[in-house]
């Protein structure tokens, strides 16, 4: 049937954007549970999107270094790096993309650990700068991106069913499988080696300053890496965050501590015509890596602890 529209029934034109936000607001006021659950899904698709801006920004920021000949050769990877993070924020169904994603992450971390090791194999001293830490820090957040897309969420629920199967515990359907576990706890393993380092890294160089031993680093006035109080509190937490106690304290508190450091210390946008471009892109780097990682750490709360906690292990005891 063919619809005919003629000027004495016009069509009414669809709500503006600010009546719908207002008919939603009087929906979900109404319903606190509905609120709740809108909130932590908004939460949970930004914090997937934050993880995934940091590879859009080393995309760009690679074709950035070639459109400035700061490098010889083309950058293949950035292209895409770029096209599969937009993938992953805008449409995680795609898995393919994920993986893809995670490889060039893990590739990129491999690169810089083997080059640092060739490095310290030919004679020279070992050199590990907390940029370095946080490319590895990174593969654990993609993980946990890959962890979340639902085809590898229905393999790990489809293997924990059946390993489950045979035990005389069937009133268990949310537990943690084996294998779930143990990713987490790489996944704890390698957030948390960015922390362990940083922390330990500031208490000895501002140690040997203090104390005029050997040679020490001193950084420019409103350089990032001055501040040392906030990676201190990042090295206190991430011990009983590894260990998978009291998690979802410890992912709140290093969330908030890493968002801090991203808009306070890592500033980049106000640091150019201070410290030069070459610094601002640094910084713009740093603020990039620990706004995926503070996005990484949510993503990791939603699973929980695992069975490989101290978490877990209280529990049992509880019970």
């Amino acid at each position: 049937v063919r619809m005919q529209f003629t000027t004495d029934s016009p069509v009414s034109p669809p709500p503006p954007l600010l009546t719908r936000l207002r008919a939603y607001w009087r929906v979900y006021s109404r319903n606190p549970q509905k609120t709740r659950l809108l909130c932590l899904l908004i939460l949970h698709h930004l914090s997937r999107v934050v993880v995934c801006t940091y590879f859009i920004n080393a995309g760009l920021s690679l074709l950035w270094f070639y459109s400035n000949e700061y490098i010889d050769l083309f950058p293949i990877t950035a292209l895409p790096l770029i096209a599969c993070a937009i993938s992953v924020a805008v449409a995680p169904q795609f898995w393919f993309f994920g993986v893809v994603l995670g490889i060039l992450s893990f590739l990129d971390a491999l690169n810089i650990l083997a080059s640092r090791i060739d490095r310290w194999y030919s004679g020279r001293p070992l050199y590990i700068n907390e940029l370095m830490m946080k490319k590895v820090c990174i593969c654990g957040c993609v993980i946990i991106v890959l962890l979340h897309i639902p085809k590898f969420k229905q393999m790990l629920r489809e293997r924990t069913h059946q390993a489950l199967q045979g035990l005389l515990i069937v009133d268990e359907p949310n537990r943690t499988g084996s294998l779930l576990s143990a990713l987490l706890l790489v996944v704890r393993v390698l957030i948390s080696s960015l922390f362990l380092f940083v922390g330990y890294g500031e208490i000895w160089r501002h140690w040997r300053r203090a104390h005029h031993i050997g040679e020490h680093i001193d950084y420019a006035e409103g350089d990032g890496h001055n501040q040392m109080w906030l990676k201190l509190i990042q090295f206190g937490i991430s011990i009983p965050f590894v260990l998978g106690f009291r998690l979802t304290l410890a992912s709140a508190a290093l969330c908030f501590a890493l968002l801090t450091e991203s808009l306070v210390y890592w500033a980049f946008w106000a640091t150019r015509q201070e410290l030069g471009l070459q610094y601002a892109v640094h910084a713009r780097e740093h603020f990039f890596i620990n706004m995926a990682v503070a996005g990484g750490l949510y993503l990791l709360n939603q699973f929980g602890p695992g069975r490989f906690s101290i978490d877990e292990l209280l529990a049992k005891k509880q019970s």
